[in-house]
């Protein structure tokens, strides 16, 4: 649906909408319904997210639900999912950007998750560790390919904040190995990562 190209079923995700009218997700492609497939890459669900390319070929309103479901699902399948499930948080209007709107969002208890570029600044990382510990929000340092700013399109963010608790929760999950420097990230419900400042010069493997 989203790049077009062809390829077999089985390595397709498939998006079905019910005899009932409801759309689901149907990891086992298995399900009663008209589908409509995506290739199993991030930027291709995202797209199709976007540009609610789902919604239109099934003739039916999509839902967020539904786009985590398979994104949960590639998580399984691919590496890098903490960064794809991020995209797709910020894609689907559910994150607040930059220090003042990420104070204004979390003292509305609208934030879930905080994540801090791994470029931040010693004041942002302290005040962003002091906000996560006084409202007990998990902090995460991002650790994709490229910086927090470039991967969500906006290339001076040095924080954002995750409205969506179900987005929050598949981040968190998917971070499997700590950050140098950061305690590994809890679940959503028992508090926030305690952060220290890094050495001077240490260094930060990316993966």
């Amino acid at each position: 649906m989203a790049c077009r190209k062809h390829d077999s079923k089985r390595n397709l995700l498939r998006i079905v909408r019910r005899p009932y009218g409801v759309i689901e997700f149907d990891p086992d492609q298995d399900k009663d319904g008209r589908g409509a497939y995506l290739c199993a890459e991030a930027h291709c669900l995202s797209g199709s997210r976007e540009a609610g390319l789902i919604g239109r070929h099934l003739k039916r309103p999509d839902a967020a639900a539904v786009y985590l479901a398979a994104a949960e699902h590639l998580k399984k399948r691919r590496s890098g999912s903490a960064e794809a499930l991020i995209g797709f948080a910020v894609r689907s209007g559910g994150c607040a950007f930059g220090v003042e709107a990420v104070e204004i969002e979390t003292a509305r208890n609208r934030i879930r998750l905080l994540v801090l570029c791994r470029e931040a600044g010693d004041d942002t990382r302290n005040k962003m560790q002091a906000l996560a510990e006084r409202h007990a929000i998990p902090l995460m340092v991002f650790k994709g390919r490229r910086t927090l700013g470039d991967s969500v399109g906006k290339p001076n963010c040095r924080i954002l904040g995750v409205r969506d608790p179900g987005f929050a929760k598949a981040i968190l999950a998917a971070v499997s190995a700590p950050v140098p420097g950061v305690s590994p990230a809890p679940h959503p419900d028992r508090g926030p990562v305690r952060m220290r400042a890094e050495k001077s010069g240490e260094r930060s493997d990316e993966r």
